[in-house]
């Protein structure tokens, strides 16, 4: 693809676009917009019986997009003339033979709303399909700040609507259990990519109704519960791994969690301890769940130093003595017990730490 780069651009937006992003494709050895390397004008040759510039016109409209600007060079009449009838904007380069693909870019910005979003393709392109530009679109609606902007005018930031966000959540709950569960635990997860694959899920959901969650054959649905799987495996763990100390008239836990999975713990703990107060400090995202006089709180904390008194050490040399007296060494399988309790969950229970072995117990329990 070389000389249409010169000869003719197409710019669009979609309406309503949801951000601004504008998408390149580099191409070498520009031919000046006279399709010198191919038997003929490239955007007027046939594709399916129709010139290639009207395939890819109509490819954007296939998307949904309405709003098109057609940067045209080198006989652009003819492009013109081809495009009659299709409620396209033409621009025109004039200085076609003495600029370079740029010149048409910018005069493709001018005529369009950048402000409210746009696209960018070159007009040899007519087989982009619609999930193209809505996959292109997603991913820069969606890109949390630390993960940057697919933008080329930078990004803004959109404010939550209170009242939207109460008509998607009561949306959300008309769609059951298994869709909010999965939802929920996603958006827990401290991994890349979370918001497109949960938005993605979301489309879907809306799209199909409670029965999505059982459609494992779509690639949006498999991808958000096996999101939603690891978050919900690893809080698992933690309800059987966490390990409490006690602490003057409360108990408290340091816990090393991949994900931000407190708020999946808060329930099994407050039920399990209704008369206590504790909190659960999150080392690896510098937040705490704290249940005081029956109420929870979360909590930003840099740092939180076991300190336990004599008695707590008695109890915890206790329960290390009492775990290792419970193996049978004609039955260890280390490799087994690593399965279901992985090494790093170790360095948050009692009976692991200071030790290379699952079950090898440390000098001081001997």
């Amino acid at each position: 693809s070389d000389a249409v780069d010169q000869a003719v651009c197409l710019f669009f937006r979609q309406h309503p676009p949801h951000h601004a992003f504008v998408v390149f494709y580099r191409r070498d050895n520009p031919a000046a917009g006279r399709s010198r390397r191919m038997d003929g004008f490239k955007p007027l040759l046939p594709v399916n019986g129709f010139p290639m510039i009207v395939m890819t016109v109509q490819s954007m409209r296939n998307a949904g997009i309405r709003d098109i600007t057609v940067v045209t060079g080198y006989r652009g009449e003819d492009v013109r003339r081809a495009l009659e009838g299709m409620d396209v904007r033409i621009v025109e380069n004039s200085r076609w033979g003495e600029t370079d693909m740029l010149a048409s870019v910018r005069l493709g910005l001018a005529a369009a709303d950048t402000g409210r979003g746009v696209f960018f393709l070159p007009g040899d392109m007519p087989l982009v399909s619609p999930g193209s530009f809505r996959r292109l679109e997603e991913q820069a609606a969606v890109q949390p700040p630390e993960e940057g902007q697919v933008s080329l005018f930078g990004c803004r930031e959109i404010p939550t609507s209170a009242d939207r966000a109460r008509r998607v959540a009561a949306g959300l709950r008309r769609l059951g259990g298994g869709v909010q569960g999965c939802l929920t635990s996603g958006f827990l997860a401290d991994e890349p990519g979370k918001d497109l694959t949960l938005l993605r899920f979301a489309r879907v959901c809306f799209e199909n109704g409670p029965a999505t969650v059982q459609m494992l054959g779509r690639a949006e649905v498999a991808e958000a519960l096996a999101l939603a799987r690891r978050v919900d495996n690893e809080s698992s763990k933690y309800i059987e791994f966490l390990r409490f100390e006690q602490r003057g008239e409360m108990l408290g836990a340091i816990i090393h969690p991949r994900h931000r999975i407190l708020p999946l713990l808060r329930g099994h703990f407050c039920s399990r301890l209704p008369d206590e107060d504790f909190m659960i400090f999150d080392a690896t995202h510098r937040m705490a769940l704290l249940r005081r006089d029956r109420q929870v709180h979360y909590l930003r904390m840099q740092r939180y130093d076991p300190a336990p008194d004599a008695e707590e050490e008695d109890w915890q040399a206790l329960w290390k003595r009492f775990f290792h007296a419970l193996t049978i060494e004609e039955r260890r399988n280390e490799a087994c017990q690593r399965t279901h309790a992985p090494r790093r969950y170790w360095r948050d229970m009692c009976e692991m730490q200071g030790q290379k072995s699952a079950t090898q117990p440390p000098q001081d329990v001997i």
